[in-house]
């Protein structure tokens, strides 16, 4: 896993906040890619609210493209509708970003001072996910976003008070559907 900071950079459609950048590379471990950045004047998160978008919703269904394929649909509940079909392996690759930034989430690490800090969740050879992970003091923000060819979307995962280890949102079901799905295509052991 890559870790970069980031001084300032647009993230304005993950997160709805403009930022630039500078850059400073340093090695943390294998598998997803993970940056950093701390916005200007960004307001705290609100600690008392579950912070996914109104309405989102998502599916992740076996295709009818043939076996070990899948189907996968977020929609922010308006008018934003994106679609793709993957491989297991793709949505294992899935799993793996949630995972990882689920597992981030949890720690103290890379807290923002003042000002919250936000570290971004991807995959190189799978970018059609990207996991935001925004904390400030105890509490930690994700934000979802996917991108297909059918287009872009970005919605507010949920939140996750690191103090009383309480999640809540979107992210945390888009991940246990992720999970189980997986599970199924795992062949029982003799």
């Amino acid at each position: 896993m890559l870790l970069k900071s980031f001084g300032n950079q647009i993230l304005a459609a993950a997160l709805g906040m403009a930022l630039s950048a500078g850059v400073a590379p340093a090695q943390v471990s294998p598998q997803p890619r993970a940056s950093v950045s701390s916005p200007r004047g960004s307001a705290a998160p609100d600690k008392k609210k579950d912070r996914s978008t109104p309405g989102a919703t998502f599916r992740l269904s076996r295709s009818y493209e043939g076996p070990g394929r899948f189907d996968f649909i977020i929609t922010d509940g308006e008018e934003a509708v994106i679609s793709g079909a993957y491989t297991v392996d793709q949505v294992k690759g899935f799993r793996d970003i949630m995972a990882a930034a689920r597992a981030f989430a949890l720690t103290d690490e890379a807290v923002g001072n003042g000002e919250p800090q936000t570290t971004r969740f991807f995959d190189d050879e799978n970018d059609a996910l990207i996991i935001d992970v925004m904390k400030f003091e105890s509490q930690s923000q994700l934000f979802i976003t996917y991108e297909t060819q059918s287009g872009r979307i970005t919605v507010e995962g949920g939140t996750l008070d690191r103090r009383e280890k309480k999640e809540a949102g979107f992210f945390y079901d888009l991940l246990s559907k992720v999970e189980l799905e997986l599970k199924k295509q795992t062949p029982p052991q003799k």
